[in-house]
């Protein structure tokens, strides 16, 4: 007796296979499971088609039951398969469509951009920013197959997804929405932090070093080679007002080592992989050294601690 049948239109043998081995995986507890009822698999790899067949003498009113049983279990497996072998597909086809890049490269950047944000379980950096958890998907999409198999047990799942899941196929447009604005946000802050280095390869060192002392999550010290606060005459020689139309939290500190053009950086901290730490090394390439554990830092980091 068939319960349910899942067709995977024009599919490649790879991915029937792949749906087979979803479907199994979301039974296996319930198969082991004492008393359990034993489940037969028709994989059809010429026609795509991958079918459930219950046993055939069962009464009718405990078939029926136990169908629906079946149903509810095999919409985890099929839930699974739509989000980790299908969406990446969708959200490449919507990247392309949609998001107004036509470049390769450009969609691939903008695809990663997505994958990272449906990898968090739970992405809410602000208000505007779309939600993503696994969870909540799964359970969309889990709700929908469900409607669908209990009335007619047979489903065209490439068909499904592409006219049935709307709301689902809309969220994956949001994120693609985001992803691109945060793309062009990165791509702005790169072509920025290359500006900076070109300059900063082309100037003129003015002091031997500079050290810049990390003592706090955000705060950062510059001093002289003598550990000396650095002479603020040397940073107000600098204008820092194209710095500061671009830059948020690094203006600060970046704006005031160009302006003191040292030959050499030194930066004490034990957060060596921060943002703003890491944007220096970009920036001063070849010129900074990372220090974790000099007189000066015990010195310093004992003095904070007390």
């Amino acid at each position: 007796m068939e319960w349910f049948a899942v067709s995977l239109a024009s599919a490649k043998e790879e991915m029937v296979w792949k749906l087979s081995r979803y479907l199994s995986d979301a039974f296996a507890e319930l198969q082991l499971a004492p008393g359990a009822v034993e489940l037969q698999w028709d994989i059809d790899i010429k026609n795509g088609i991958v079918r459930c067949l219950g046993p055939s003498r069962l009464p009718r009113s405990r078939a029926g039951k136990l169908q629906q049983a079946v149903i509810r279990q095999a919409v985890q497996g099929l839930s699974e398969y739509v989000i980790a072998e299908l969406e990446p597909g969708l959200l490449s086809k919507i990247v392309r469509q949609e998001s107004g890049y036509e470049s390769a490269e450009e969609c691939r950047k903008i695809e990663a951009f997505c994958i990272n944000l449906l990898d968090e379980n739970e992405y809410a950096p602000d208000d505007n920013s779309p939600c993503t958890n696994r969870k909540k998907r799964m359970q969309g999409i889990s709700a929908e197959l469900l409607l669908y198999l209990t009335e007619r047990p047979t489903i065209n799942l490439h068909g499904f997804v592409a006219f049935r899941l709307a709301d689902y196929r809309e969220s994956l447009r949001e994120v693609v929405k985001y992803a691109v604005d945060e793309y062009i946000l990165e791509k702005q802050y790169q072509d920025f932090i290359a500006l900076l280095k070109y300059f900063v390869g082309v100037q003129e060192a003015k002091i031997p070093i500079v050290h810049v002392i990390h003592s706090d999550k955000e705060q950062f010290s510059l001093c002289d080679g003598y550990f000396q606060t650095l002479d603020n005459r040397v940073v107000d020689d600098w204008s820092t007002e194209f710095l500061e139309s671009e830059m948020n939290l690094e203006d600060r500190v970046v704006s005031s080592l160009i302006a003191a053009a040292p030959q050499k950086i030194v930066i004490h901290s034990r957060e060596p992989n921060k943002q703003m730490i890491r944007t220096i090394d970009t920036i001063f390439s070849g010129r900074v050294t990372m220090c974790r554990d000099c007189p000066a830092c015990r010195s310093h980091y004992q003095k904070r601690e007390i």
